[in-house]
């Protein structure tokens, strides 16, 4: 494999379009064609898939991450915002890998912080994120169990 992973993503972006043209709606005239990079979520696609094939063969990691068709599809509908935002550590370790100058990648929490300028916030995810998945569940539904259903009428906008 290259070592420039953009490299790999235009070699398979370009068999891609090659592979199904008519179904891209692309001119029989090659030399009409975008080139793999301007085919934007194509190339984001294709540019997800070898993030995760490297994570797999190249890091050794295990393949029940969780990273599926809609973790592929999330990051190609990124490609056309300037922030991607998600709450998935998988996902953003993976995409903050493949180096691109844009969207910037950020976990939740991050954007949290970032937008309210609030760096407590960092500090008291780190504490949620220490402790186990099922406290967090439990501690969750406690928390939306005490929660009372407005009666009709009461709420004024």
């Amino acid at each position: 494999m290259e070592n420039d992973p953009k490299i790999v993503v235009d070699e398979w972006t370009a068999y891609e379009m090659n592979l199904n043209r008519r179904f891209y709606g692309l001119p029989v005239d090659r030399g009409r064609w975008p080139t793999p990079r301007d085919f934007v979520s194509l190339w984001y696609a294709r540019r997800y898939v070898v993030g995760r094939l490297r994570d797999i063969f190249g890091d050794g990691r295990k393949t029940t991450d969780g990273g599926d068709l809609y973790d592929n599809l999330y990051f190609e509908d990124a490609a056309y915002s300037d922030i991607f935002v998600t709450g998935d550590d998988t996902l953003a370790r993976r995409g903050r890998s493949l180096r691109l100058s844009s969207p910037r990648i950020l976990l939740t929490e991050e954007w949290i912080a970032e937008a309210l300028g609030l760096s407590c916030v960092r500090s008291r995810v780190k504490k949620l994120s220490s402790r186990t998945r099922s406290d967090a569940m439990r501690s969750r539904s406690r928390s939306l169990g005490s929660w009372r259903r407005p009666q009709p009428g009461t709420l004024r906008l």
